[in-house]
């Protein structure tokens, strides 16, 4: 079993603070164990989509209530398999302590050691 990891202080006063950012970008290819495309960008004001909505020739677009959502973002394209492989890792790992919880702890314990492991090769006699 890997030690539980508390959040620090400083780290829970970030997410908290995210209440007062404009927009937020999500990446949960880093360390969510996702598909690269998979990321986002969240708005405070949903409007601001239409400055940085992309239309190209080639892809429908959908019509008013089924429009695409790969219309807005920045690169205007992302492949719907990527955001449906966050909802499956999601849905089967789950977001709690024994799921993604558990693996980052896994993950962050790994690291401790591979970093104690390479500062223990820096002796002479080693």
């Amino acid at each position: 079993s890997t030690p539980y990891c508390r959040l620090s202080t400083y780290f829970t006063q970030q997410l908290e603070n995210l209440k007062y950012a404009d927009s937020i970008t999500l990446d949960p290819h880093k360390t969510g164990f996702c598909p690269y495309p998979a990321g986002g960008l969240l708005y405070r004001n949903g409007n601001i989509r239409n400055f940085l909505a992309q239309k190209a020739a080639y892809v429908n677009h959908g019509e008013k209530d089924n429009e695409e959502i790969n219309l807005y973002g920045i690169d205007g394209s992302k492949p719907g398999a990527a955001s449906a492989g966050v909802w499956l890792s999601h849905k089967a790992l789950g977001l709690h302590n024994h799921g993604y919880g558990l693996i980052l702890r896994q993950c962050n314990f790994s690291a401790g050691v591979m970093y104690s492991m390479w500062a223990s090769l820096d002796r002479p006699e080693d």
